[in-house]
């Protein structure tokens, strides 16, 4: 856990692998296969949890909002790519 890297970037890209699945994210289903992997999902589940990612009476408002803020800002510059290539585009350079 001490190498865990809840970086704005690594938290972006966990977020956009999850995508609406976060609920398929339980301890319980994956201790049916393997008690094991229960163990780890649970304390990723945790991690995802405390990091902003999963939403869950665990996580602090301060990290959701400091998530959520750079998501917006990565979804702002993405807007910005588009505008000046749409610009280039019909400028015809």
């Amino acid at each position: 856990m001490k190498t865990f890297d809840f970086s704005e970037e690594n938290l972006w890209k966990i977020t956009k692998i999850i995508g609406n699945r976060e609920k398929k994210i339980t301890p319980t289903f994956y201790s049916k296969t393997c008690g094991t992997t229960g163990l780890i999902i649970f304390l990723i589940k945790d991690a995802m949890e405390y990091a902003g990612i999963i939403i869950d009476k665990k996580t602090l408002p301060a990290r959701t909002y400091k998530t959520y803020n750079y998501l917006l800002s990565k979804a702002k510059q993405k807007l910005d790519r588009m505008d000046d290539f749409e610009k280039k585009f019909l400028s015809g350079k």
